[in-house]
C-alpha cells in the first residue's frame, strides 16, 4: 500500500482511500485534470511492479505483476464520503 501512496504522491496524486483485495485493488485518487487515467494507471502500476520486482526476485519469473485492464469512474453524483466508506468496507468479510 506504501508503494501505491508514494507513486500517487510523485505524480500529484492524492489518495483518498485505497483497499488491497487478493485479486484487484480499489483505489479513490483526486488528481490532477492535466494527467489522464491511463497515465496514472500505468504510473502506479509500473513502479509498484518495479520496486516488488526489485524487492522479491522470486517475482521476476511472473509474466507480469499487472494486468493493463483497469476500471474507472468518476465521483458524479455519489458523496466522496460515500466512495471512501465502500472503499474502506471492502476486503472485511
Amino acid at each position: 500500500m506504501e508503494l501505491i501512496y508514494e507513486v500517487a504522491g510523485k505524480i500529484d496524486c492524492k489518495v483518498i482511500s485505497v483497499a488491497i483485495e487478493p485479486d484487484h485493488v480499489h483505489l479513490f485518487l483526486n488528481y490532477d485534470p492535466d494527467l489522464s487515467i491511463a497515465q496514472i494507471m500505468h504510473r502506479i502500476k509500473g513502479a509498484s511492479s518495479y520496486a516488488l520486482r526489485s524487492e522479491f526476485p522470486a517475482l521476476k519469473k511472473l509474466p507480469s505483476m499487472w494486468t493493463r485492464a483497469y476500471f474507472a469512474s468518476s465521483a458524479g453524483e455519489v458523496s466522496s464520503d460515500t466512495i471512501k466508506r465502500y472503499i474502506e468496507a471492502q476486503g472485511k468479510d
